[in-house]
């Protein structure tokens, strides 16, 4: 701790023109009155130790002091009068301001003049401020003490302010983040008349700055580590704060290329004026996910809100992944479906998908003209309606074999009733589809008749239309 002078008993003031302080205005009272009217000023009162910071006011030539003593009242106004009564009103002005105050004198034992009553946001009584010498070696954080108080001691020997943001430790144990600003108020002719400062309460800003630092931590990380992927912040200016992730280097980007930069300084302007727009929308709560394709690829961009616990904004993210081959997997498996959905559709065979239930999931339209019914119709019915009654254990034993690994595939024939009624035979040849845990029943029927040179021919003809849908999704 800042030790200006051995400890010894003093007795505490009741204001600035009591006890310590009495003398010392009485010396300086022409020159308070001569230039104007007084002026408030600010930070922690610490008796013979005392961290403290810069003030914002420039009170270098107007000095004035705030105590807690009551106005005067006269008959007859007198120059003394006046002065009470203007050192009053900045006192109540003072004490209304959401801001700590305090004012020491300017030699040792630095003994306290004024702490407002926002002092009483730490838990300590207002008291033990203006008595207590060790107050500050108590409140203040072990991990910032040293350093602020040492500071503290250098910058007074040199007649220099002082800002600094520390920890105080408040009585009930939790902890505020200050930030704490003093400095000498000289009168006219040079000479010290107090040591003066403010403190403001900057914990939320700190605990935000906190936060958003572990969150670049740990975006940084999954960035660094999630394959063919690089991710951006960017705050409400659309500054970048942080630019990591292997699609970087492939582009040959830096991280230094976009951090603490602008969208508009890193990106020519029809870039920028574009991207501008998605990131406006991601800063209002809304995903953006835009695919693009140029020489290097194809990628699929992601510009999305970052949240705080809250669920307020306070940055935007952009993802964007390498998504190349999976596209050209995905192109090709479409053209695949595309072409086995045309042999679907043109086949001369009923091919029909159903679940175990017997409930059709997929039928092409050759069964409007096998049997009658019209496609929407056919894919509201299940198996039972369509086959005749005294055929549906046949169909349930050959899905029984299929399901119990006896045969892999099964053909027999049973009768349908068509849409006007009439029975017709048709001969099914069956297969499973495993899909998603779920078995589904491929199967090929078609129409019996005379111009069939063979039973055999048509079974083969139907295993073989079987075979080809069986390697084909259907939906």
């Amino acid at each position: 701790m800042l030790q200006l002078l051995p400890d010894r008993p003093r007795p505490r003031p009741a204001s600035f023109r009591d006890a310590a302080s009495h003398a010392f205005l009485d010396d300086n009272r022409k020159q308070i009155r001569s230039v104007g009217q007084p002026e408030f000023f600010s930070p922690p009162a610490l008796g013979r130790r005392f961290p403290s910071a810069a003030s914002t006011l420039d009170m270098t030539k107007r000095p004035s002091f705030v105590t807690n003593k009551p106005p005067i009242a006269k008959s007859q106004p007198s120059p003394s009068a006046e002065f009470v009564a203007d050192e009053n009103t900045y006192q109540r002005f003072i004490e209304n301001l959401p801001v700590m105050f305090y004012a020491v004198t300017p030699t040792p034992p630095h003994t306290p003049i004024y702490i407002s009553p926002t002092f009483a946001c730490f838990g300590y009584p207002l008291e033990e401020w203006m008595t207590d010498s060790d107050i500050w070696d108590r409140v203040m954080h072990p991990d910032d003490r040293d350093h602020v108080l040492n500071a503290t001691r250098d910058a007074m020997g040199k007649g220099e302010g002082i800002d600094f943001e520390y920890r105080v430790v408040c009585m009930n144990g939790s902890v505020l983040w200050v930030r704490d600003r003093s400095c000498f108020i000289k009168g006219r002719d040079g000479e010290l008349l107090c040591w003066q400062g403010v403190i403001l309460d900057i914990t939320e800003r700190r605990l935000a700055e906190q936060e958003l630092v572990k969150r670049e931590k740990l975006y940084r990380t999954l960035a660094a580590t999630i394959p063919k992927t690089a991710v951006l912040l960017f705050d409400h200016n659309f500054r970048y704060t942080l630019a990591d992730g292997q699609q970087l280097k492939n582009h040959k980007w830096a991280r230094e290329m976009f951090e603490g930069k602008t969208l508009f300084e890193v990106f020519p302007p029809e870039i920028a004026d574009e991207w501008a727009g998605y990131y406006r929308r991601a800063l209002d709560g809304e995903d953006v996910t835009v695919e693009m394709e140029n020489e290097d690829g194809a990628f699929q961009v992601s510009v999305m809100p970052v949240r705080d616990e809250n669920g307020g904004i306070f940055a935007g993210m952009v993802m964007w992944q390498d998504i190349t081959e999976t596209k050209r997997v995905h192109d090709a498996i479409k053209e695949s479906e595309a072409r086995y959905r045309q042999l679907f559709e043109n086949a001369n065979d009923v091919i029909y998908v159903h679940d175990l239930d017997g409930n059709y999931l997929s039928i092409n339209q050759v069964v409007e003209r096998v049997l009658g019914y019209a496609l929407e119709e056919a894919m509201s019915m299940n198996v039972a309606e369509i086959v005749v009654p005294e055929h549906l254990d046949l169909v349930k034993e050959n899905l029984s074999k299929k399901l119990t690994g006896d045969a892999a595939q099964t053909s027999y024939e049973v009768d349908c009733i068509k849409k006007d009624g009439t029975r017709t035979t048709l001969e099914i040849t069956a297969a499973l589809s495993r899909k998603m845990a779920s078995l589904s029943a491929f199967r090929a029927l078609r129409a019996t008749s005379p111009s069939e040179s063979s039973p055999r021919k048509l079974t083969a003809r139907a295993k073989s239309v079987t075979a080809i849908f069986l390697k084909m999704p259907m939906t």
